[in-house]
């Protein structure tokens, strides 16, 4: 019973490493800020962010995270907007991760709106901030303050890749 114990227990230990692993490799994906799959289209940014805030609602109420959404009817863009969400995603992981760690209770506020032939969305939130030591170093791969305690230090590195690289913006 103990050996049997044991593999099991150690299967289910290669079960979460190889997720972990198909996770990082995704996120490797991310960081080649290339379109590997998803061709550039016209979308609507603005029901983008719309969608993106319905699939959080429970993530965001679980923690008593609050999000608000100023955004024109309707916003549209030619780009990716697969890699819109991915961006929006991480934006969102790295404020439950980090600005809001260890507190209940927060407020995101996302605002997007055309510009001179470009579209600005600013993202804002409420949480700890980044220390000045760290904010030069945030977009490297792999840069965490928290090494084995929350992600793998690529959400704002995919950010950035994905915004500059692929989008040919700015973050």
């Amino acid at each position: 019973a103990g050996l049997l114990a044991s593999v099991t227990e150690g299967g289910a230990l290669v079960d979460r490493a190889l997720a972990q692993i198909g996770g990082l490799v995704e996120r490797f994906k991310g960081l080649a800020g290339q379109p590997t799959h998803e061709p550039a289209s016209r979308f609507d940014l603005a029901e983008r962010l719309r969608y993106c805030a319905g699939a959080w609602e429970q993530a965001l109420q679980a923690r008593a995270v609050t999000l608000t959404l100023r955004l024109p009817d309707q916003l549209w863009l030619h780009g990716y907007p697969g890699a819109c969400q991915q961006v929006f995603q991480h934006l969102l992981d790295n404020c439950l991760l980090h600005a809001f760690a260890g507190r209940a209770g927060g407020a995101i506020v996302v605002e997007a709106r055309a510009a001179a032939g470009a579209v600005h969305v600013d993202w804002r939130d409420d949480g700890a901030g980044i220390a000045a030591e760290h904010l030069s170093r945030v977009f490297e791969p792999f840069y965490t303050t928290q090494l084995g305690l929350t992600g793998a230090g690529l959400g704002l590195a995919s950010v950035h890749s994905m915004v500059v690289g692929l989008m040919r913006g700015q973050v």
